[in-house]
């Protein structure tokens, strides 16, 4: 919904703007809702991720978007080599990849969709590890990606 409170021209207007969900995103909401069964975590954040993107929160949206995958992939139990064991703590951001890829490989997802799914992880460690301000790639790219991903570990 759209609140507009007008005190003179088009630029002295306060506006509170809500970013708009899709007809497919109410949808699940109304039937996960009726069911009484909670909201998945990973469906929240990938929600929230195409509503930042909708409204232009590229970074965020690409934030969120990694925080979903990565709730998923933390679901599943990989035994981790004993160099990820030791190392885990030197490398920032290196290690949540690494484990992406293992557990997507363990799944047989195609090296294409890997590869766009590595390259969207790379992009939010340059944003939250680097302080970058700008994305590499676009973001509706990103996060089909992840989605895709998503889709093919639950």
């Amino acid at each position: 919904f759209v609140t507009q409170i007008g005190f003179g021209g088009p630029g002295a207007s306060l506006v509170i703007f809500r970013p708009p969900r899709t007809d497919e995103e109410h949808e699940l909401i109304r039937k996960l809702t009726k069911e009484c069964e909670p909201i998945p975590l990973e469906k929240l954040f990938l929600m929230d991720a195409k509503r930042f993107a909708t409204i232009g929160h590229d970074l965020q949206a690409l934030i969120s978007g990694v925080i979903a995958l990565e709730l998923v992939v933390n679901q599943e139990k990989l035994q981790p080599y004993f160099w990820e064991k030791v190392f885990r703590h030197f490398w920032k951001g290196w290690y949540s990849r690494i484990k992406i890829q293992r557990v997507l490989r363990a799944r047989n997802v195609p090296e294409s969709l890997l590869a766009k799914v590595n390259y969207a992880v790379r992009e939010r460690n340059r944003i939250i590890h680097r302080g970058k301000r700008v994305l590499k790639g676009e973001i509706d790219e990103h996060l089909s990606a992840i989605e895709q991903a998503i889709n093919s570990l639950v």
